[in-house]
């Protein structure tokens, strides 16, 4: 038996420009070190009745006049 194709075409290969240079090595630790100190938190999910966790970080962040926004980080 054949399994079916539920997608008749392959997703399209979105065009990616590496950059090796976009950040200097000083500027990208200062980045980390400063993601380093936000507060991140782990949700917690229920499927089923199973509660588990959500398998992402997240972290709200308020930035004085820039709408608030909540970002996250996929692990």
């Amino acid at each position: 038996m054949q399994q079916l194709n539920l997608f008749a075409e392959l997703a399209p290969v979105l065009p990616v420009t590496y950059y090796p240079d976009f950040l200097s090595q000083e500027l990208a630790n200062e980045l980390y070190q400063h993601c380093l100190k936000l507060e991140w938190q782990q949700n917690q999910i229920r499927i089923a009745g199973k509660t588990m966790p959500v398998p992402a970080l997240n972290v709200f962040t308020v930035m004085p006049d820039v709408i608030t926004s909540t970002q996250s980080a996929y692990f």
